[in-house]
């Protein structure tokens, strides 16, 4: 498999990263809030040290863009490994299921060629290798995920993000005619929900999502065979900011997204 030593990487640094989550979840950890509000606790800064550590020690010449290193500077021809040390920080301090640690790895004139999410009360690694398929490992045993069959428009289930209390996403929703039974809260685990055909759309009107967010969730959507672009269809790539009008992102069975751009 091409990339293999960075694949072994990025899953060993997933299982660390799922037992240090699985470790100190419910236990005693800190949380902080950082300057655009949003939370942070000391299991997402450990597994940000431990990132930096033993990226630096194997992998010296690539680069770490993450939500938690100190160093968010995108140097052009540089590898990178892009890490989300804990998804969905704001479950894991509530308590909650639905976190996740994400990861990827960028080449160069390649693109983005590996993604790995951990899913730490479930015990399961979703990955992907570009052009190589989607793997779920869990307990132990590794299957392959088939590619998304085609569905109907009157059979697709829709993603609202759970902690979003407004209702534009409803609105959004209703006017593409799509019924409430079809609407599904969604959280850290939309991903391993799309490769399990539970759910088909995610549409997030936001103008930027951080690259950490959703580079390991893009290599595994689009080997899935399924879209992962911005709202109106233009592709996204690491490294280059949306433009200032861009109206959010879409991931969406490809036949469907003429009717679902904006």
């Amino acid at each position: 498999m091409q990339y293999q030593p960075q694949l072994d990487f990025l899953l060993r640094q997933a299982r660390k990263a799922a037992d240090i989550m699985r470790l100190r979840f419910r236990g005693d950890f800190q949380v902080y809030i950082k300057p655009d509000g949003s939370k942070v606790t000391d299991v997402d800064l450990e597994i940000s040290k431990m990132w930096q550590a033993d990226r630096a020690a194997e992998f010296p010449e690539s680069g770490l863009y993450s939500e938690e290193s100190p160093d968010k500077t995108i140097l052009p021809g540089k590898d990178y490994f892009v890490v989300d040390e804990l998804d969905g920080t704001s479950y894991f301090a509530d308590g909650q299921h639905g976190f996740s640690h994400q990861a990827a790895y960028f080449v160069p004139g390649e693109g983005l060629v590996i993604g790995v999410l951990a899913y730490p009360l479930d015990d399961i690694l979703l990955y992907a290798v570009h052009g190589e398929g989607v793997y779920l490992e869990q307990n132990g045993q590794t299957e392959r995920i088939e590619p998304v069959r085609p569905k109907g428009k009157d059979e697709l289930f829709f993603g609202h993000p759970a902690r979003y209390k407004g209702e534009k996403y409803y609105d959004l929703l209703t006017a593409l005619g799509i019924p409430p039974q079809r609407i599904l809260q969604t959280n850290a685990m939309r991903t391993l929900q799309m490769a399990r055909r539970e759910l088909d759309v995610n549409i997030f009107l936001m103008r930027k999502i951080d690259a950490w967010d959703w580079a390991g969730e893009k290599v595994i959507v689009e080997e899935l065979g399924l879209n992962h672009s911005y709202l109106d269809g233009a592709p996204i790539h690491f490294g280059q900011p949306p433009r200032e009008d861009n109206p959010g992102y879409l991931l969406c069975p490809k036949e469907y997204v003429e009717w679902l751009a904006r």
